[in-house]
Parts: structure tokens; sequence; C-alpha cells
């Protein structure tokens, strides 16, 4: 059934003229990872790689596919949409190839689009299951695949070529992706893969997508929830949220928040000293309480990958440094006794208010998620895995409001009153931070961390991190 419907959902997007809002995204997010991989290339992991990789034979597209997709994820300063960072896989996958093979913008353009529209959907798909954002590597197997069908083999051919990758798939764990700096392959690795599998074309493995859904999801996929899974009535396109700062997205609320905040700090008190903060507060979702939790296990100082999850070590590092840069991430190590010194004076608690905002939001605009059982065993199985501490008794006073907007009316159940999905959907995950200094408190809140790649503010945003990045030459 899954090859049917990927099948039949490739060629409508493929024969279908792709709207020009759309296009306009997809543009923005290339010109977005390309400055994201220019950064990262200017960081340590990145000196005398390109050298390395031409020694050991790597030629053209996969040398190029493979150190942009690796630079692009170092400094966390990517976009993402609903459901996945499918960027690094599919803008790189399609301009290398489509360089190499000399295929027309147009179709590149398109391959873009189709890659964040694959890997989006089988996002959603894994949603609840052992992994998560960032962690989900092996969307890019699947994206690039059928990418490297669309371009260069033929579309027919992409369920095909998706069951080779899922056969063999990606699983990162916690330990492969903060301990230490290898989060660099969670990217390219499986995206050389997936394009190595479509290169091959025995018969197609319909027992793959039985265990690969089986592995990665905790939901129950049934016929009807991927039908609407993979309509072509939709754009997951037109979610993508471009970043204006690094790090992971769920911080950057609070990071925002703790930059402005000490902005207002210097402007009242003529200057910022990290000696008269006296406690910071922070509220925020279930999402960053569980990075919190998560990061916590593995930031030693050795290197900066943890800290981007970490609403604690951002926040201590905002305030500590003058001018909060993709770069500050680097110095890490050099500025540990300050960070020290502020994290000890961060309190944190999870606002369960914020998570059923989230959880409301997402349901708004894709109600077939409702669809996808089960729910709360499905959410306690992944919060297990994770391994985070979480207070659940702090949940209680809203429980009965999460519960309700996760169980499905019964009208719901028999497909009547399910809305479509709609693609006009914004990423939020409020969060409330406090700084008390010297006596005075300063106060900000945030519902949002990103900014949606079809606005102005996005397109205002990559001038600028252009502009950073190149000034650094």
């Amino acid at each position: 059934m899954i090859s049917e419907l990927i099948r039949d959902f490739v060629f409508e997007i493929a024969k279908k003229e792709i709207p020009e809002d759309v296009k306009e995204i997809a543009e923005r997010q290339i010109e977005n990872l390309k400055i994201s991989a220019e950064a990262g290339k200017k960081s340590k992991v990145f000196r005398g790689i390109q050298e390395k990789i031409e020694k050991i034979g790597l030629s053209s597209p996969l040398k190029e596919i493979l150190l942009y997709s690796s630079a692009s994820t170092i400094y966390d300063w990517d976009d993402y949409l609903f459901a996945g960072h499918t960027g690094h896989s599919a803008v790189f996958t399609s301009l290398f190839l489509g360089e190499n093979f000399k295929i027309e913008k147009e179709k590149i353009l398109k391959a873009v689009i189709l890659g964040n529209e694959i890997g989006g959907r089988f996002g959603i798909a894994t949603l609840i299951g052992p992994l998560n954002g960032q962690m989900m590597t092996f969307l890019h197997g699947i994206i690039s695949a059928s990418i490297a069908e669309f371009l260069i083999g033929d579309i027919k051919n992409i369920p095909k070529k998706i069951s080779f990758y899922v056969s063999n798939p990606h699983f990162l764990h916690f330990r492969g992706f903060m301990g230490g700096e290898t989060k660099v392959f969670s990217v390219s690795l499986p995206t050389i893969q997936g394009i190595i599998a479509s290169i091959f074309d025995f018969k197609e493995n319909e027992r793959a997508f039985e265990g690969f859904f089986k592995l990665f999801s905790y939901s129950k996929l049934d016929e009807e929830f991927l039908n609407r899974v993979f309509s072509p009535n939709f754009f997951l396109t037109r979610t993508i949220m471009i970043k204006e700062l690094p790090g992971c997205a769920y911080v950057l609320p609070q990071l925002e928040s703790a930059i402005s905040l000490k902005e207002k700090i210097t402007e009242s008190f003529g200057k910022f000293d990290i000696n008269c903060v006296q406690k910071v507060e922070v509220e925020y979702s279930i999402i960053p309480a569980i990075l919190d939790s998560i990061s916590s296990k593995f930031l030693d100082f050795s290197n900066h990958i943890p800290a981007q999850f970490s609403t604690y070590c951002t926040i201590a590092l905002a305030l500590s440094k003058d001018n909060f840069s993709y770069r500050s991430y680097e110095d890490i190590e050099d500025e540990k006794s300050k960070i020290l010194q502020l994290t000890s004076k961060i309190q944190t608690k999870h606002n369960p208010k914020y998570t059923l905002e989230i959880i409301e939001k997402t349901l708004e605009h894709f109600p077939f998620l409702l669809l996808s059982k089960p729910k709360i065993s499905g959410l306690l199985r992944a919060l297990i895995y994770s391994e985070a501490k979480i207070n659940i008794l702090e949940a209680l006073p809203v429980l009965p409001n999460i519960v309700k907007a996760l169980i499905p009316t019964k009208n719901i159940k028999n497909n009547r009153d399910m809305k479509p999905p709609s693609d006009n959907f914004e990423f939020i995950f409020p969060a409330k931070v406090r700084i008390f200094y010297q006596g005075a408190v300063f106060e900000e809140e945030r519902i949002s961390h990103s900014f949606p790649a079809k606005s102005e503010k996005a397109k205002e945003i990559i001038k600028k991190k252009k502009s950073i990045v190149l000034k650094e030459n």
C-alpha cells in the first residue's frame, strides 16, 4: 500500500505546476542552507576536510554533497518544516546532482520541493517514535534516494529506491548525536547512502516499509491515516521556518529573550555585568524541558553540540558574550567559568499551558494526526526512550485538556468533521524569561523561535546571515 501511495504522490507532484509562492520559499531555503554551509565550513571541525575527501578518491557530486550537507549542520543555523530538517539533504542532493548532470534549474528546484514533501511526510508518519527533530536522520536517505531517481532515473521507481534505503536505515542514538562532534554525520552519511541505494535496480522490498515503520513509529499507521499524509493537496514546503539565530529551534525563544533582556538592562543601567545577575527564571514547554534533561548528560564543554540544545547553556553564553553569533559556540570551552557561574542562577519550569498551546496549534492545521494511534502510550514510549526526567505533577492542572486534545471525537473517528490539512502553519514554542538584576526584574515572553520562509522577515534574516558570514572571509 505505501509504495502505491508514494508512487501516486510523486506522479501528482511531478506533473502539477508548482505554485509560485512554494517556488519562492524553496529558493529562499536554498540560499539559507548555502549560507549555513559556508558558516559551518569555517568551523575547526572542517579544517583540511576537503583535501582528505579528495585524497580518498571521493569525487563530484558525492564530494560536494558530503561536504556541504555536513557543514550546514554544525551550528544549527538551518531551517526546518513540519516535520523534519529536510533542507540539508533536499537542497544539496538536488544542487550537486543537478549541476553534475547538467539538469535545468526548474527541475532542480522541483527536486528540492519534492525532497521536502517526501521527507516531511515520512517525518509526520514517524512523529511519535524513538527519534525526533534532527535525530530523524533516516529522512535524509529517503530524500536523497527519491531525488536521485527523480533527476537521473525514472520517477515510477522512487518507491522501490526508497524501499532499498529503508531496508537498512540510519538510527542515530543520543550519545552519537550529543556525545561529541559526530553530529556532523547525521545528514551526510544517510544522504550518501540514499544516493548509493538509488543506483541498484533489484526488485522492490515491500517488507522493508513494514520493518521501517515498526522501528520508527509508535503510532498505528492505518490506510486512512497514510492516505491523508501522502495527499498531494498540500505543500509542507510552505511550513518552512528560517532561524535568525544559531541553535536548536526549541531553545531559540529563550535565547532571543535573553539577548533582548540584556539589551534592555544595558539601556537601564548603562552597562551589563554578569556578576549583577541575581537569578534567571525560564518557563517553557515540555520539548525544551526534555532537551535540557538530555543535553545535560553530555555537556562537558569539550565541544559545542550539546550546548546548542540546552536552555541553560545558550542563555548563559548569550549573557556572557558581547555579540552573540554562530562563532560564539566555538568559545564554549574558554567561557566555561562564566557559563557555570550563570547556569547556577538559572531556574527552569515546564509550563503545561505552553505544551497545550503547541498541541492545539498543530492539530488545528493537521487534524489527521488524531487518526494516528496510540497517542498517549506512544508519547510515553517516546519520553521513556529519551531518558529525560520530567516532573509529571507539573502537568496535572492542564492534563485533562491535553488528553482531551489528543482524543478524537466520534465524528472524527468516522472521518466526518475532519478538516483538510492547512499548510498555512507556523511553529510555536512559547517561552518566558525573567532576569533579576540589581533588584529589578526584566521579563519577556515569546511564542515563536523562527520566521516563516514566506515572510519578508525571513528574507531580511537570510540577507543579514549572508553579510555576517561573508564578512568573516
